[in-house]
């Protein structure tokens, strides 16, 4: 790698182009747009693309593909691999997720020249999709993690007092939802809502498919993928035969999903464990209705300018308000803080000077 740059190395995400969450769309859209002023290479899991998209250069990045899934347990080997690789040709490691953050004190021992910045998301070890076993491992690697790593990086300000311990090292940087490129006033479907989250337990898609199922003149579409977990399949299997919810197996393509919201009335968003959230910062950016999930990373999110319900019956009431509107506020929100420009400028001044805050 060039002498003339720093070296970037993302490690912990599947792999980019984005083919599954938040890390992913981060991983891309700040590479992208970085990639002129940092040598960046992003380690990839080999699982995730196929044989046809396994070029090392991709946009001007490299791609580091490793035989290990990103996911579950193996993905703490994915991760140290990832970093026993990164150390010898980068400057500075963008370590997503914590599952091998018990490994960090040793790197800083051994590769003292090495800069560590970490992203937790959020409160891993809280997700119900663990076993406890789990939730205490990712515990104790995230607190290995932020005390060894150089600096910390949260997306959501609610998040703040998780990781107050660590203020002197602490940053909010969050993602952009204008990757997309919505049609305005095209709603071609005044009768539909859509969703698009991964079917874990705690984004809440049986709260929505309960709600729906009382309905009959409301459409829910659900873009998720269903088949591939135990959560999923029992949805799909509960709400196949209800006509009025529609699965759509996971989708990355950009065109399709601004496609997807620029017909739908509304959003409906009820992921209630992270931070901020990709999807939700994309449906600000579409100027249709927003209904969340009632919790404090969504209200923190969109400073509480979007509809909230808590269950499948305040969900219902919200849905069956004629009177109920799209707050411009939200729009004006993602425009100044959740565009990937400000956020990848955010990042290069973080990877440029070995400590910055940007604390409220």
């Amino acid at each position: 790698m060039s002498d003339m740059k720093k070296a970037i190395s993302i490690i912990g995400c599947l792999g980019i182009p984005a083919r599954y969450g938040g890390f992913e769309t981060l991983a891309e859209n700040i590479s992208v747009r970085l990639s002129k002023q940092f040598e960046i290479q992003v380690f990839c899991s080999k699982n995730a693309y196929p044989k046809r998209d396994s070029n090392t250069l991709w946009n001007n990045i490299t791609r580091r593909f490793l035989g290990f899934p990103a996911n579950g347990f193996l993905s703490i080997f994915y991760d140290l691999v990832s970093m026993i690789y990164a150390v010898k040709s980068s400057d500075i490691l963008l370590v997503l997720g914590g599952s091998s953050g018990i490994f960090f004190g040793l790197f800083r021992v051994l590769y003292r020249k090495k800069k560590i910045i970490f992203h937790p998301d959020g409160m891993e070890w809280k997700r119900s999709k663990w076993s406890l076993l789990t939730k205490i491992y990712l515990k104790i690697s995230i607190k290995a993690a932020c005390k060894f790593s150089h600096h910390i990086i949260i997306d959501n300000e609610s998040l703040i007092k998780e990781y107050y311990k660590y203020r002197n090292k602490l940053t909010i940087i969050s993602y952009g939802g204008d990757h997309y490129n919505f049609i305005e006033g095209r709603n071609e479907t005044d009768s539909v809502c859509s969703t698009i989250a991964r079917a874990e337990p705690e984004n809440n898609l049986q709260i929505v498919a309960d709600c729906f199922k009382n309905l009959t003149k409301e459409k829910w579409i659900l873009v998720s993928n269903y088949k591939d977990t135990r959560y999923g399949k029992h949805l799909n299997n509960l709400y196949k035969n209800t006509a009025n919810i529609i699965f759509v197996d996971k989708e990355y393509d950009p065109k399709a999903i601004s496609n997807l919201f620029s017909r739908v009335k509304g959003y409906i968003h009820p992921h209630s464990m992270g931070g901020t959230n990709p999807s939700l910062v994309a449906a600000m950016w579409s100027k249709k209705q927003l209904l969340c999930h009632d919790n404090p990373f969504n209200r923190s999110t969109t400073k509480n300018y979007a509809h909230f319900f808590s269950d499948s019956n305040e969900l219902l009431s919200l849905i069956k308000d004629n009177n109920l509107l799209y707050n411009p506020s939200l729009f004006d929100i993602a425009q100044n803080d959740y565009n990937w420009g400000k956020i990848s400028s955010q990042y290069a001044n973080l990877f440029e000077n070995s400590l910055i805050q940007i604390l409220p």
